[in-house]
């Protein structure tokens, strides 16, 4: 198959860069969400059976492993997992990130990695979204600078929640269970790739683990927002 080349600059580099363009930037990237969310799903390409939620429980399990570390967690999973069945089928994109949308020369919003794009609950994939923006290291070590990709993130993911919910409403204890099971998710996906990241990349090993502690907090608190919600 042949590709189109995206040419533009990833969201990130910008709203992130350049605090005072997150919340124009923010808006076309939850707009474009919601339009993905609300595109019919006949017809869809290679429509999987089951729910989403039960898909992707049992594929973590096969990779990650049931260890004695994962195993509180899959079964608090497991045991929760009708707060979000049955699921309202929507066009999911499942690794929706300020990463992967770009904007060109014209200001137009371009998305890109369609790899894991699939039908399943949107609260997913918000909820994918929401945990990679707040959890992934900002790696700049001028201080001012680091400063202002802070500010810039927090005002983007503000933004683009509120603007979301203010067209297509969320569950919120929907969304909740769906951040625990992608912030497991995430913390796995960095904890095992992280041997070869480090072998083939010059990272700075001391993020990534940061990164880990962060996904567990993130894990943590939401899973008790969970619990205590009435």
């Amino acid at each position: 198959a042949i590709m189109e080349r995206a040419l533009g600059r990833a969201i990130h580099r910008i709203a992130f860069m350049k605090p005072w363009t997150a919340f124009r930037l923010a808006t076309s990237f939850a707009d474009a969400h919601v339009a993905l969310h609300r595109l019919p799903v006949d017809g869809f390409p290679d429509r999987q059976d089951g729910s989403s939620v039960e898909r992707q429980i049992e594929s973590y399990r096969g990779w990650l492993g049931d260890t004695d570390a994962n195993r509180e967690t899959f079964a608090w999973l497991d045991d929760r997992r009708n707060a979000v069945l049955p699921e309202q089928p929507a066009v999911t994109h499942n690794n929706y990130h300020p990463v992967n949308t770009i904007v060109d020369e014209q200001g137009r919003l371009q998305v890109i990695d369609w790899a894991s794009a699939d039908v399943g609950d949107r609260h997913g994939d918000v909820a994918d979204s929401l945990v990679f923006m707040r959890t992934e290291p900002i790696r700049e070590p001028d201080v001012l600078r680091s400063f202002a990709l802070r500010i810039g993130r927090s005002v983007f993911v503000r933004r683009y929640l509120s603007r979301y919910t203010q067209q297509y409403p969320l569950d919120m204890q929907r969304l909740r269970y769906w951040e625990v099971l992608r912030a497991f998710a995430w913390s796995g996906t960095v904890a095992a790739l992280l041997p070869t990241a480090l072998e083939r990349l010059d990272i700075d090993q001391d993020s990534y683990e940061r990164q880990i502690v962060r996904l567990d907090q993130y894990l943590r608190r939401r899973q008790r927002e969970f619990d205590a919600a009435p």
